[in-house]
């Protein structure tokens, strides 16, 4: 869903009020205000889209899967130690991204992949292709986890309402 101009600065002024009580005001500029999300990654998550649309359940039998979205979870690079607030360099928080899909059988058409609110969600982990060097096994197994490793505020657009809504 879109929102209007004042919906996305109430949400991100409640963001901000709350992820800033873990910084010292000298530290304000460290604070994690979102993710540059190159297409690429995005592309690679529709592409599962078209080519995974069944898992292998327990005993080898498959069931079909619609994928309808991605999901995104918050990590840190490092373990972070308390007490807080954070008085020292930014944290390295990445997102990783994972394609979601839904189990219920769909009709082929414009509503096949529609997210149902009344359906349950799973994330998507399959095997995937890399261009990662070889493990010293010569194997490298990588999956359907995809690390948005470009946080903001290393690479933010400083001038728009996004970043400055809510700054103290």
């Amino acid at each position: 869903d879109v929102l209007t101009l004042d919906e996305a600065k109430t949400y991100i002024t409640y963001w901000k009020d709350v992820i800033s009580t873990l910084y010292t005001k000298a530290e304000n500029e460290f604070i994690p205000h979102g993710f540059f999300i190159p297409f690429t990654d995005i592309m690679e998550l529709y592409k599962l889209q078209k080519e995974v649309t069944s898992i292998e359940l327990p005993g080898g039998k498959r069931e079909d899967i619609y994928i309808i979205g991605v999901r995104a979870y918050f990590c840190l690079e490092e373990k972070l130690e308390v007490p807080l607030p954070i008085t020292s360099a930014p944290l390295k928080v990445h997102g990783l991204l994972v394609a979601v899909y839904q189990k219920n059988p769909r009709v082929p058409g414009p509503d096949q992949f529609r997210h149902y609110e009344e359906e349950r969600t799973y994330d998507l982990i399959v095997k995937v292709p890399s261009n990662r060097e070889k493990n010293p096994n010569g194997e490298e197994e990588t999956y359907s986890i995809y690390n948005v490793t470009r946080p903001c505020p290393s690479l933010c657009d400083y001038n728009s309402f996004m970043y400055t809504t809510g700054m103290v």
